[in-house]
């Protein structure tokens, strides 16, 4: 079957397209727990800049500049293609320190809800 086939009959061959706001989502949930007020503290603007962000995806370039100081890959930010989080952090010193900052978070949240069924189960 043809590309134009696959179309004729409702099957998209086009990768899904993921917006800034959703990788902004991503990062929030990821690296600062889903919490709005520390994603802006962060990035050192204000909670109602972040809350734009997430419904509109318009970041500014010194924002973008300050991610990639941070170590974000700002390629990956910007592909609205690449909805994997594989390339999130920069191939640099600062994106390795963040990579690790945000596998320790996911740990620690990992064994927190692990924590909270033991106890939950543990008290019936």
């Amino acid at each position: 079957m043809s590309k134009s086939e696959f179309s004729k009959h409702g099957v998209s061959l086009e990768k899904p397209v993921v917006t800034t706001a959703m990788k902004i989502q991503l990062i929030m949930n990821i690296m600062y727990g889903g919490r709005v007020a520390v994603i802006a503290d962060e990035f050192g603007v204000h909670v109602k800049t972040v809350k734009r962000w997430l419904q509109d995806g318009a970041v500014g370039s010194d924002v973008l500049q300050r991610m990639r100081t941070m170590g974000y890959n700002i390629g990956w930010f910007l592909d609205d293609h690449d909805s994997t989080y594989d390339g999130m952090f920069a191939d640099d010193d600062a994106g390795q320190v963040l990579r690790m900052r945000g596998y320790l978070a996911y740990s620690a949240k990992k064994t927190n809800t692990a924590r909270k069924k033991t106890t939950t189960t543990t008290k019936k």
